[in-house]
């Protein structure tokens, strides 16, 4: 909030110098239309970098209910009949290759339905990736949504023992999971470190997971990301944490370690849940259990989080609305585009009045 009164206070106070020189040249409404134009950019300028700090996305899960084509307006148009009329203009009028197209739809319970490519231009040939499409298939979409998280970071996550312990693992720590491929699939179980698991058997868990999330997904609205490393420290998860801001409002991040995989050597639950006696339970529920397997792991979290997880909402974190703040090289930037806003104003009113027209007090 004060770098935005900083930057007014820099705004008005150009814009104010500026027009006192020139107060004879202009009549009094160009002189208050030009004494916004600096003020309204900060603004602008202001709100477009906070809601690009906090624009966010999460993971919607869900399932394949129904897939379908349906007849639309064909999209390959053209010029035809044209002509000249007697002044020698051309018109033309526009027409179509086909009389429809034809669109390839799977409707799912994670979010909006899913359009399949075309293998032909209008769309009449089923494509084989549609066909290979099952009712009951998981699906996972990206949704966007604002973060006031995001926004805040610097005082959420900017202790000093979070920095250390993000520089102690920084080379280990992954990427959040956020990447959609082959339409709605993800790969949402990671490993760390030196973890002794092939391809096929990293698949056989993001395969049970993503089953596991069909009726959570839409049931609890949550995403579970699971991270498998050889990390003996426990305290990894906090870097990880640290790292992910937390993760996001519908997350749980279930971090084991397991030096001797499919021992578990210890566990960690992240999530932003209000119920913090469901990550502790299910922690410990995991340690209790001793050994890792895909099936028997994801069902033991899915039934934790079927009872007792409770989505964070973001209006939870309005709070952190006034602790987001534009970084010093975009308030400089905003602050720059406001002087030269009024002074380009101020020049484009001054080039287009005749001096004979120019207000004299």
């Amino acid at each position: 909030m004060e770098s935005l009164l900083y930057l007014l206070a820099i705004s008005g106070g150009f814009t104010a110098g500026a027009l006192f020189w020139h107060r004879k040249k202009f009549e009094k409404n160009v002189l208050i239309a030009l004494a916004i134009v600096g003020p309204a950019v900060v603004l602008i300028g202001y709100g477009a970098v906070l809601f690009h700090n906090r624009v966010d996305t999460e993971i919607w899960n869900g399932e394949v209910t129904k897939k379908y084509s349906e007849h639309v307006s064909c999209e390959h148009s053209y010029s035809c009949n044209c002509r000249r009329d007697k002044d020698g203009r051309t018109t033309c009028d526009t027409c179509y290759e086909h009389n429809y197209d034809v669109d390839w739809k799977v409707e799912n319970t994670a979010g909006d339905d899913i359009k399949i490519r075309r293998v032909d231009s209008q769309g009449v040939i089923e494509p084989p990736r549609f066909s290979s499409i099952q009712v009951g298939d998981p699906v996972a979409q990206t949704h966007h949504f604002i973060n006031y998280v995001m926004g805040a970071k610097d005082s959420l996550f900017n202790t000093e023992s979070q920095k250390t312990l993000i520089a102690k693992y920084k080379s280990m720590l992954p990427e959040y999971p956020d990447n959609i491929y082959d339409y709605y699939k993800i790969r949402r179980v990671l490993t760390v470190g030196n973890v002794p698991m092939d391809d096929i058997h990293l698949n056989a868990w993001n395969q049970q997971l993503s089953l596991m999330l069909r009726p959570l997904g839409p049931r609890k609205q949550v995403n579970v990301i699971i991270v498998l490393t050889t990390v003996q420290d426990p305290n990894f998860a906090n870097a990880l944490k640290a790292y992910w801001l937390g993760g996001k409002k519908n997350d749980v991040v279930v971090v084991i370690g397991t030096a001797n995989y499919p021992k578990v050597d210890w566990a960690r639950v992240v999530s932003w849940t209000d119920n913090q006696t469901f990550k502790v339970q299910l922690a410990d529920a995991l340690q209790d259990k001793g050994t890792l397997d895909p099936v028997d792991t994801t069902a033991l979290i899915g039934g934790w989080v079927n009872r007792d997880f409770q989505r964070k909402h973001m209006k939870d974190f309005n709070y952190l609305a006034w602790e987001s703040t534009p970084s010093m090289a975009a308030c400089v930037i905003i602050a720059i585009l406001s002087v030269f806003a009024t002074a380009g104003g101020i020049v484009l009113v001054l080039n287009k009045t005749p001096r004979r027209r120019r207000y004299r007090y």
